[in-house]
């Protein structure tokens, strides 16, 4: 019977003994779930750091690019006011070019109208002829140099 005792005394101890293993693999797969789950967390919060590190990179090249169109835009702004400027220029050149072709081909009129006139006057003499022919070349000389003028200030 004492026997029977102890070993009924020895099963309770390992039924016991059994229960407490067994209650400690469930709290050590609880831990080792704990774990995973924070290596999963840390994980996700590098990824998150990373993502921040991206995020604020493509934000530096952002406002580079920004400040590189500002420039591109002031550059173009200064072109076009540049242009614009040489723009009145050729305009005013190209309307001082036209008075010089009307004063040339009002010149052109009275020399022709002077050579196919008949009656005989002072024009008929050498002198009155060199005065006209000069004035002519100076007035064509003129023109010759303020179309050179315009052109070499269009270039």
């Amino acid at each position: 019977l004492e026997d029977e005792d102890e070993e009924t005394e020895l099963l309770s101890q390992l039924q016991e003994y059994d229960q407490k293993l067994h209650t400690l693999r469930q709290q050590i797969d609880e831990i080792e779930e704990n774990i995973r789950k924070m290596q999963l967390m840390k994980e996700q919060v590098k990824a998150r750091e990373s993502t921040v590190i991206e995020i604020q990179s493509n934000r530096e090249e952002f406002v580079t690019l920004v400040d590189q169109r500002e420039n591109q835009v002031n550059t173009l702004t200064e072109l076009h006011s540049s242009v614009s400027e040489e723009m009145n220029v050729a305009e005013s050149l190209l309307s001082e070019l036209e008075t010089i072709e009307a004063k040339i081909d009002d010149i052109h009129s009275s020399l022709a109208a002077l050579s196919s006139s008949s009656s005989s006057s002072a024009l008929d003499s050498p002198e009155a002829c060199d005065s006209s022919e000069s004035l002519l070349r100076f007035e064509i000389e003129k023109g010759v140099q303020k179309v050179e003028k315009l052109r070499s200030s269009m270039k």
